[in-house]
């Protein structure tokens, strides 16, 4: 059986290698010409359950689905606008789309819309969130308004929010609400208080656009001065920004994290109209702009799937592709060597005269095991199953990814 599990494994990382080999860092660009009702996509862009690509347009919604047929609604088919400020799809799988005259929900079959009229703290929408429990949460430039159970709340700075003006919204591990303010910095709301962080509590800016959080439950506040690291407990790690690291630009406009725990960012700067996409493994950063082959610098938004990253642009909408940790993410070359591969008990180290760690994780970025050499060594691998595993090399300042086969 476990003869059948290795060749079983085998078959698939061949299969997977090939692909992957060919398209590690490709770049597919879709336009008005391929589908979309406009190629600014002023909304951004949302995957729901059903892998299904939602994008919030100028002219309209399109959703792109897995078998790449364009669909696109209008004011026609009953979405409140055909100019689309913001996207999200809430735990039901409704798709939600904001505009300056309220927002409409899609259930799979039917449009339906809702106004100040019916809760909404203010038409102009800036921001779409759905909750873990089934809340979705919209942002707005005179406060926050939540629709769960068919009930609608409203919450402002006379409440405990730093300031009326919201960019957007995340959800947190412990079921802590963030915001991200314009001039007030960032705010988590436990259900009862507001708590609030800012310059002076570590932030380099007030003006927030983009929170992230990872599997740990660390969140990434994106400002004008970079990203923003809090631990678990909410306390400040470090900010990357561009005197520290190689980021794109400082100007954070969205923050995801892929299955295996990688970091991607989208920047924007209005000042001098450059932005590009910057992925982050943990210890370096690679960027993409449109010298590799993105549509346009002008980076809305981003979301995810199991094997490409979204951008929603100015001038169109770019897909990156990836593999959920398996593909080789480091654009690096760490000199160690490692064999056997297929390994069946001790997989052998032989560093180049450098000192590395070594980490082998699970498909989908889970951390098995773990162990430090600064020479020649073996590391145990007799208690992983039979199968496919991630083996990542890490020197301190780069970081190679490969697959490993256990036998």
């Amino acid at each position: 059986m476990k003869k059948l599990s290795f060749l079983i494994s085998l078959l698939c990382l061949l299969f997977i290698s090939g692909s992957l080999n060919a398209q590690s860092t490709s770049i597919t660009n879709y336009t008005t010409a391929n589908g979309l009702p406009d190629d600014y996509v002023s909304g951004g862009v949302v995957v729901d359950q059903d892998n299904n690509k939602w994008f919030g347009t100028a002219n309209g919604v399109a959703r792109f689905s897995e078998t790449e047929v364009w669909t696109v609604f209008t004011t026609t088919d009953g979405v409140i606008s055909n100019y689309i400020s913001a996207i999200a799809v809430d735990k039901m799988n409704n798709v939600w789309v904001g505009s300056d005259d309220g927002v409409s929900k899609f259930d799979g079959t039917d449009w339906t819309s809702y106004t100040t009229a019916d809760g909404l703290v203010d038409n102009a929408v800036i921001y779409i969130h759905g909750d873990p429990n089934g809340g979705v949460w919209f942002a707005t430039y005179t406060g926050v308004s939540r629709l769960y159970n068919s009930t609608w709340t409203t919450f402002t700075s006379v409440n405990g929010l730093p300031t009326d003006a919201v960019n957007c919204i995340a959800s947190d591990s412990l079921g802590n609400t963030w915001f991200g303010t314009l001039m007030g910095g960032a705010a988590y709301y436990d259900g009862t208080d507001f708590t609030v962080i800012n310059i002076s509590t570590g932030l380099p800016d007030d003006n927030v656009f983009a929170i992230g959080v990872d599997a740990s439950n660390n969140k990434y506040i994106g400002t004008w001065y970079g990203i923003t690291k809090l631990d678990n407990s909410n306390n400040v790690v470090t900010t990357y920004d561009t005197a520290s690291c190689n980021i794109y630009n400082d100007f954070t406009r969205d923050i995801q994290f892929d299955n295996a725990g990688n970091m991607w960012a989208g920047f924007f700067a209005d000042y001098n109209q450059d932005g590009g996409v910057s992925f982050f493994n943990g210890i370096s950063w690679t960027n993409f702009s449109t010298d590799e082959g993105l549509v346009n610098k002008q980076v809305i938004r981003l979301a995810l799937d199991d094997q490409y990253v979204w951008v929603a642009t100015g001038m169109g909408v770019s897909r990156i592709f990836f593999n959920s940790g398996v593909a080789d993410h480091s654009f690096s070359n760490v000199k160690c060597k490692t064999y056997p591969n297929p390994v069946q008990d001790y997989l052998t180290i032989e560093p180049e005269n450098i000192s590395v760690t070594i980490t082998i994780s699970d498909l989908s970025g889970k951390q098995l095991l773990q162990e430090s050499f600064n020479s020649a060594g073996e590391m145990d691998t007799r208690m992983l199953n039979a199968g496919m595993y991630l083996l990542q090399i890490s020197d301190g300042s780069q970081i190679q990814s490969s697959k490993l086969i256990v036998e």
